[in-house]
């Protein structure tokens, strides 16, 4: 970590103060560029939001925050301009959190929520600056939540309790027992009653107790429904004297005052979102992978049609895995997010359009064209498009191949690019230089329908494909002359029981001796094919000896050189003739390659935060003759590539969506000295003093140039001061200062803003 002296003032910029820092002594690569990839092709600055969880529409300022799986971060999504407005951090943190969200209607504040904790807990945070207000902790079963807009107050379910608390902050108000285990809470348009559900029947019946929402909290009435099957009130539709309840499959409407059900209908499978339109009487509800199975090349969401006057039910294939579901109010909209598509989709009811938030952009695989101009990437779940660097204008373009492409790979002799497309067990085929498509090669392997995403490989020389798809246990071969599948090979005893991810299979040609190696990557085993029978293929195993700290390099664990044929697998390094182990490389964990003139051999190994590249003499022992370091912001899977013919390394970061190109021959040193320094990455660093009185003083640091702004915030989450506001700064380092002389003594909040980066960090006034 850098170590900062908080010293020199040296020259200002907009305002700012750029100063020089010590550091202690990192050696890297030159920096070409470094981009946001969800800026460039969206035109936004919010933290990327990739695979969507949950979803909620706050009404009266029609915004809707939906909740990421891959980043801490929720999306602000503008209804009315359809425009991604802003982002919210999560109040916890950690990697694939599947979290809730709802809305408070009295004040826009959020209740959100980590399901899968092991303390179950909610959280409300004030959207405007991702503050937390306060903290509810389960005593019993989590169970549904409810908001009492009229009197600012939010009820959750909590075993056989309804716990009322502030909307303001948590707080406890007061507590009401159900006599029963809670299933779920919902109030009604007028705020006059709660109605709870049991959580499972009793005596044959769904029962529900409605409360009076003023204080006693006395119980008014009880309703028994007679279904066997457990419900919950899914919508209160007072005028017109009906409950809208649903189990798992079932849709009940039942008579308010009476428990009389109504009509009743049981779906073909569970969803997952509902909404009730009242205008119409129509109760719309979703499951979010009901065609994934019917070959519709994706898990496309069945979207269900009740008529809740004739009991009619009608559907229709929408969304790319769709959860949640809701409808704006003020136009009739239906509203969800997809998954995997990273749009928000707004359905008009009556003319069947749908307009489209694009939030979320996912870099999956890298591989650079036979010129060495342009550098192509795949998103898979940031809106199935091949995206396009062209490197020297250093600029974006996307387009399409099929649904869910996971792997791009780009023949130099034939300038053509293949993109295998997992939802479509199909490989389209691209002008490398035109993006022109020529044609789509379709597999005899059923579409991919889990995570368990397939890898792809061309043997260059001989010409040919392969497709390995762990789900199947089957490899495809291809000839890349006549667009032909030669072969489908077993792989048994490959079994997928891993349960989603990408890389479990992989492969990789030695032409020179027709082989084709194919490693099961988590059992740490190898085969050996020869490329003229595929029959009796050899095997080896790894055990120990293979250093694996490649996990988070899926995809790309093997490098084969012809020039020494060598097999490299992860720091293991086989002989390719015999396939014998010839050795491992230091320090590395994967090698990238030989640069053209054969002088150096690069190695890369990832450690927590950090990815490490060490330059290794080019034969065996392949000592280590240098080391670069390479900040990593995030935390998840990095994807890369290296072009040994210009000797440049380009990184990307899946679920972030970021994007670097670094000179290899070109190396950097941070050092003490007068001159400005330009950062590896971004950092907002902690105020100083702290507690200040009057003063302090803002430090933060920009690897490339970034639009900025950092807003004061009091500890009630009202906005004091835009210290800056959307001012474009250059790469650097800055110092701004902060003059509380007009405020009271207490805890105060800075808020940064920096393209895709967004971070809080509390700070005391103390006179």
């Amino acid at each position: 970590m850098k170590k900062i002296l908080w010293y020199l003032t040296a020259l200002s910029i907009l305002g700012l103060i750029i100063t020089s820092y010590s550091y202690s002594q990192t050696n890297s690569y030159r920096l070409i560029s470094y981009k946001d990839v969800k800026h460039e092709l969206t035109g936004n600055n919010y933290p990327n939001v990739l695979k969507t969880y949950d979803m909620a529409i706050d009404q009266g300022r029609n915004r809707a925050y939906v909740t990421s799986i891959l980043t801490p971060y929720a999306a602000i999504i503008d209804l009315n301009t359809k425009t991604e407005v802003g982002s919210v951090s999560y109040p916890f943190g950690g990697a694939f959190l599947l979290t809730s969200v709802s809305v408070n209607p009295a004040n826009g504040y959020l209740l959100m929520s980590w399901i899968e904790d092991t303390i179950p807990k909610q959280y409300l945070v004030n959207p405007d600056n991702s503050q937390n207000l306060g903290t509810y902790y389960y005593s019993s079963t989590r169970a549904s939540t409810a908001f009492d807009s009229l009197r600012n107050r939010v009820l959750i379910g909590d075993g056989t309790k309804i716990k009322i608390l502030s909307g303001s902050n948590l707080s406890a108000i007061d507590s009401v027992s159900a006599g029963f285990t809670i299933g779920s809470i919902a109030t009604d348009s007028a705020y006059r009653f709660m109605y709870v559900t049991s959580k499972s029947p009793l005596a044959g019946n769904t029962v529900v107790k409605v409360f009076s929402l003023n204080s006693p909290y006395a119980l008014s009435r009880t309703i028994n429904i007679p279904y066997a099957s457990p419900l919950g009130v899914s919508d209160i539709d007072s005028a017109r004297g009906k409950l809208i309840l649903r189990g798992i499959n079932d849709i009940v409407i039942a008579n308010i005052n009476t428990g009389a059900v109504i009509n009743s209908k049981f779906l073909s499978s569970a969803p997952t979102g509902t909404a009730y339109q009242r205008n119409t009487q129509i109760y719309y509800l979703i499951n979010p992978n009901e065609y994934s199975h019917e070959g519709q090349g994706g898990a496309w969401g069945k979207l269900y049609i009740y008529n809740t006057v004739s009991g009619t039910l009608d559907s229709m294939k929408k969304g790319d895995k769709s959860y949640p579901l809701q409808i704006q109010k003020s136009t009739n909209k239906l509203v969800w997010c997809d998954m995997h598509s990273g749009y928000l989709e707004m359905y008009n009811t009556s003319s069947g359009a749908i307009d489209s938030v694009h939030y979320a952009v996912s870099l999956d695989y890298l591989d650079h064209s036979p010129d060495g101009d342009n550098v192509f990437m795949v998103s898979r779940l940031g809106g199935s498009d091949v995206i396009k660097y062209n490197i020297s204008s250093q600029t974006f373009t996307k387009f399409k191949a099929g649904n869910w492409p996971s792997v791009v790979k780009v023949d130099s002799s034939t300038n053509k690019m293949y993109v295998y497309n997992h939802f479509q067990s199909s490989i389209s085929v691209f002008n490398a230089g035109t993006n022109a498509l020529l044609t789509t090669i379709e597999l005899p392997i059923n579409e991919g329908r889990t995570d368990a995403i397939p890898t792809m490989e061309i043997d260059r020389v001989n010409k040919k494909i392969y497709v390995a798809v762990p789900e199947f246990q089957k490899m495809c071969v291809v000839n890349m002359l006549t667009n032909n599948v030669d072969n489908t090979i077993d792989l048994t005893g490959y079994n997928y029981t891993d349960g989603g991810g990408v890389g479990y299979i992989q492969m990789m040609p030695a032409p020179d001796f027709n082989k084709l190696f194919v490693l099961y990557k988590n059992q740490r085993k190898m085969k050996i094919y020869n490329t003229a029978t595929y029959t009796n293929p050899d095997s080896m195993t790894f055990g120990t000896l293979w250093s694996d700290t490649t996990s988070l390099m899926s995809e790309s664990v093997m490098t084969y050189d012809s020039v020494s044929n060598r097999l490299f697998m992860g720091n293991i390094v086989i002989n390719s003739q015999t396939n014998a182990i010839a050795g491992t490389v230091p320090k590395s964990s994967k090698i990238l390659g030989y640069k053209k003139d054969r002088s150096k051999m690069y190695g890369i190994t990832i450690v927590n935060d950090t990815i490490k590249i060490y330059e290794h003499l080019p034969a065996s022992p392949y000592t280590v003759t240098a080391t670069k370091v390479l900040f990593k912001r995030h935390a998840y899977i990095p994807n890369f590539d290296y072009d040994a013919n210009k000797n440049d390394f380009y990184i990307a970061e899946f679920n972030y969506g970021l994007f670097r190109h670094y000179d290899l021959d070109s190396s950097v040193v941070s050092s003490v000295g007068n001159t400005v320094l330009i950062p590896h990455e971004f950092t907002l660093k902690q105020n100083y003093p702290n507690p200040f009185n009057p003063t302090t003083k803002i430090g933060f640091s920009l690897p490339v140039s970034m639009v900025v702004s950092i807003d004061i915030y009091d500890n009630s989450g009202r906005l004091i001061e835009k210290l800056i506001n959307n001012q474009t700064l250059p790469a650097g380092e800055y110092i701004k200062e902060f003059d509380g002389g007009g405020l009271a003594s207490g805890i105060y909040y800075y808020r940064i803003q920096a393209n895709e980066f967004a971070e809080v960090k509390k700070m005391v006034l103390l006179k």
